[in-house]
């Protein structure tokens, strides 16, 4: 809730990485966004769903600009992927043990569908407003 009362980033970074306390996706990707900003990467926070293309935009994930290329990170699940996935139509990413594959891409961040090992987890980050 801290993001939510605007008692960011400090008390976030204190929350997470002194206290070791964990958090939710919300805090945890802002964490992650705000620390490439400063190392100078371009990133893009978006909105995301998680399990069903049907479920509520209830998640956040990090699009992060490299190379002239868009990858998805997801630093605020635990059940999903552990490394940066290329947002590009037909690319997959092993991780884990599980691998997991781009389904569809649009202009502005896409739908990124990860299913491992027949499981029905999928994470996504979606075309939205803007997170801030």
């Amino acid at each position: 809730m801290e993001v939510l009362l605007g008692h960011y980033p400090g008390t976030v970074f204190d929350q997470l990485v002194v206290r070791r306390r964990g958090g939710y996706c919300f805090e945890r990707a802002q964490l992650f966004a705000a620390a490439l900003e400063t190392a100078g990467f371009t990133v893009r926070r978006a909105l995301g769903r998680v399990r069903s293309l049907q479920s509520a935009r209830t998640h956040m994930t990090v699009l992060v600009d490299l190379a002239g290329v868009r990858y998805l990170c997801d630093p605020g699940s635990g059940f999903s992927i552990t490394g940066p996935v290329p947002l590009q139509d037909g690319a997959r990413h092993v991780d884990t043990g599980q691998t997991f594959a781009v389904g569809r891409v649009y202009d502005l961040g896409g739908v990124a569908l990860g299913e491992g090992g027949g499981a029905a987890h999928r994470s996504g980050a979606e075309s939205a407003e803007p997170v801030r």
